[in-house]
């Protein structure tokens, strides 16, 4: 089974554990990338004040999803609605799908009474060395340039066939088995959008730590922890209003966030989480 069926099985009976909750509001954004910003987010947000964030730079598969979206009653459908745009061919309703999943871990979250733990940093605190050899999955811009500042080599595995490149520190390629290479490896949140993460685990194996860090990791680590993924680092939203204004207008969505940072030996479990929500109802 992969990943995302796993994570929308979880959904499902994460759905059927809490209180009845709706899609009150889908913020689709019309993303306008430029060389000066890193990524633009839109969010769906639940009934109860919870949400997740989309990924929305997506290029021309996202481009007219404002247009076919534009007067869909979203509000007051069940969530599983959208879960089941994961498995959509288009990239931008399958980040909707995601970012439900994403909200449905928050409210899940909620009733429980779970808080992920506080990140220390944008890397899941993971801490490099000079020795290291850092791999990558997916392009991430902020993060490269941390690795590029401590001169650190970095092999990027990329899909995308305009971003290969190399030069002295970063060297970017199609080939994952050059992950063998490193020591510590990254996963961006992307791999989960575009049905990729399965296969790539495949070439973590003789790596030291693998992490999955992202602010649209937002969704069930349980999957995620059972194959060996050690450090699970995302972005929840903890004023949805702020979150959505910030979004809307085309802003970094700051302070209305925070980074978590969630690690077996931290987690309950989603089987624990589940009968803390039975005990609450």
């Amino acid at each position: 089974m992969s990943i995302r069926d796993e994570l929308v099985i979880l959904a499902r009976q994460a759905y059927a554990s809490l209180a009845p909750i709706s899609v009150s509001r889908v913020l689709v954004i019309d993303p306008r990338p430029s060389p000066d910003r890193d990524a633009e987010f839109g969010m769906v947000e639940l009934s109860d004040g919870s949400s997740g964030l989309y990924y929305a730079w997506l290029g021309a598969s996202q481009s007219d999803i404002r247009k076919r979206f534009k007067g869909k009653a979203f509000s007051g459908i069940s969530p599983l609605e959208l879960v089941e745009y994961v498995y959509s061919y288009s990239d931008g309703e399958r980040s909707i799908g995601i970012a439900t999943i994403n909200a449905l871990t928050e409210a899940f979250y909620r009733a429980s009474d779970y808080r992920p733990p506080e990140a220390p940093d944008s890397v899941g605190g993971m801490k490099f060395e000079p020795t290291d050899h850092v791999g990558m999955i997916g392009y991430f811009p902020p993060l490269v340039r941390k690795l590029r500042d401590k001169q650190l080599p970095v092999t990027i595995i990329e899909r995308k066939v305009h971003m290969l490149k190399s030069d002295n520190a970063v060297r970017v390629t199609l080939d994952p088995s050059l992950l063998y290479g490193c020591n510590k490896i990254i996963c961006t949140g992307a791999t989960l959008l575009n049905n990729s993460l399965d296969s790539m685990l495949g070439y973590c194996h003789r790596a030291d730590t693998v992490a999955l860090l992202g602010p649209t990791v937002g969704f069930f680590p349980d999957p995620l922890l059972d194959r060996g993924i050690e450090r699970i680092g995302g972005t929840r939203v903890i004023d949805t209003n702020s979150a959505r204004d910030r979004l809307k207008n085309g802003y970094k969505i700051g302070d209305s966030a925070i980074r978590t940072l969630i690690t077996k030996t931290k987690y309950p479990g989603f089987k624990a989480l589940q009968q803390r929500c039975a005990k609450t109802d």
